[in-house]
């Protein structure tokens, strides 16, 4: 049933009430007037998490791991690049890259999967 149907079968006085009523109990926040899109649980759980990853990172990669996954994904504040240019900064086979590449990432897989958030 909408709403109309119901506001048609009620008197002045009821739907006065029933504004009233409701008026107080949905009562906009500042955060409704302001909301731009974005949702606020999705934003602290990135944060969260990305600190995370910058701890394991640390934690569990060597440096080799290490530098093939900051300088593949861009990350502190670095450009990403492609396997072939990581492997010829590195001097090493673009396989090898990979190799190396999906290792660490299974290691981080790992330690958000036995770490609690």
């Amino acid at each position: 049933m909408f709403l109309k149907d119901i506001f048609y079968n009620m008197c002045t006085a009821d739907i006065i009430n029933f504004y009233r009523q409701h008026l107080y109990v949905n009562a906009l926040t500042l955060m409704d007037l302001t909301d731009d899109g974005v949702d606020i649980h999705e934003q602290v759980d990135l944060m969260i998490r990305s600190g995370q990853l910058y701890e394991f990172l640390d934690k569990c990669l060597d440096r080799r791991e290490l530098e093939i996954i900051v300088y593949r994904y861009g990350l502190y504040g670095k450009s990403p690049h492609t396997q072939s240019e990581t492997s010829k900064k590195l001097n090493i086979s673009r396989s090898y890259v990979s190799r190396l590449e999906k290792k660490a990432i299974e290691k981080l897989k790992k330690m958000y999967d036995t770490t609690p958030f």
